[in-house]
């Protein structure tokens, strides 16, 4: 083969390189572009809402009240409570006072408690017992829990007693707090003075009435019996006496009822002159009001 058959040779070999080479190109530059591996699409759901529960009452009780006369007695309770929705979920618990099947003063609503945990709060709670609620074992509290979509639970104490008391206060007169009947002499019966009276705790009451005699503030003078005393509702006896046989507490309501209350009517009858008997100066004695739980 001569230089110049070998040189095209050469020539076309190149050609043909660069020609496949071309073709190569144009094949690959027709296929798509392949696709990401990764992608994301979001996904979701609600949480079914769970009623809430009352894990615990504490102290566990049965339970025990003491009445304070004119006043209020307390009773406090730590409540457990359980929501599966997480303790954020809870939204308050209301307490009702209970006698026999009776609601009785206002309803207690607390909405803050103590966490224990994710899914429980501890809840203090303290009722009321007004001095003139009826005493009683058949006392209780109910609790109500919700939580913030309305679900509920409900739980009852265990029982209460309010224990039995006998109480009166003397309301007027208040200052002083005395009933002055004016100037008396032999035989003399006083104009009648009253006094008001109310039943400061939680039994019906009887009320009796009893003194010393009177005694003068004269060197010399008598003493006049306490028999000269009369005192009574309606019909006033010689003291000492029952001033009143029934007088009952104030009830259930949010105020006393008002026969809790009783105006009594007082006077004195002085003796008779006699030789030995000397009527001189200011008479004083203390009467005392004697309250019996009936």
């Amino acid at each position: 083969m001569s230089k110049s058959q070998h040189r095209k040779m050469r020539i076309s070999s190149k050609i043909a390189a660069a020609a496949i080479a071309l073709a190569c190109l144009l094949a690959f530059s027709s296929v798509p572009a392949l696709a990401a591996n990764t992608g994301t699409v979001d996904a979701t759901f609600a949480a079914g809402n769970t009623a809430p529960k009352i894990d615990s009452v504490s102290p566990a009780g049965p339970y025990s009240v003491s009445c304070n006369t004119d006043g209020t007695s307390t009773l406090m309770f730590t409540v457990r409570c359980f929501d599966a929705n997480g303790n954020a979920d809870l939204k308050q618990i209301d307490a009702q006072l209970i006698k026999g099947a009776t609601a009785v003063g206002p309803v207690v609503t607390v909405t803050s408690g103590t966490v224990v945990d994710a899914k429980r709060l501890d809840y203090t709670v303290t009722v009321t017992f007004q001095y003139y609620y009826t005493y009683g074992a058949d006392w209780n509290v109910k609790f109500t829990l919700s939580d913030k979509s309305s679900a509920t639970a409900t739980q009852t104490s265990a029982a209460i007693t309010y224990v039995k008391a006998a109480g009166i206060t003397i309301d007027s007169p208040l200052s002083p707090n005395k009933l002055d009947f004016g100037t008396l002499t032999y035989g003399d019966t006083s104009i009648t003075q009253s006094a008001v009276v109310h039943n400061s705790a939680n039994a019906p009451v009887s009320v009796a009435g009893s003194g010393t005699a009177f005694t003068s503030t004269s060197s010399g003078a008598s003493s006049v019996p306490i028999s000269s005393l009369y005192g009574g509702t309606t019909t006033p006896t010689s003291m000492p006496s029952t001033v009143t046989s029934s007088l009952p507490n104030g009830g259930l309501g949010t105020t006393p009822v008002p026969g809790y209350k009783v105006t009594t009517n007082w006077y004195v009858t002085v003796p008779a002159e006699t030789p030995t008997f000397v009527l001189y100066g200011t008479y004083t004695t203390t009467v005392t009001l004697t309250a019996t739980a009936l």
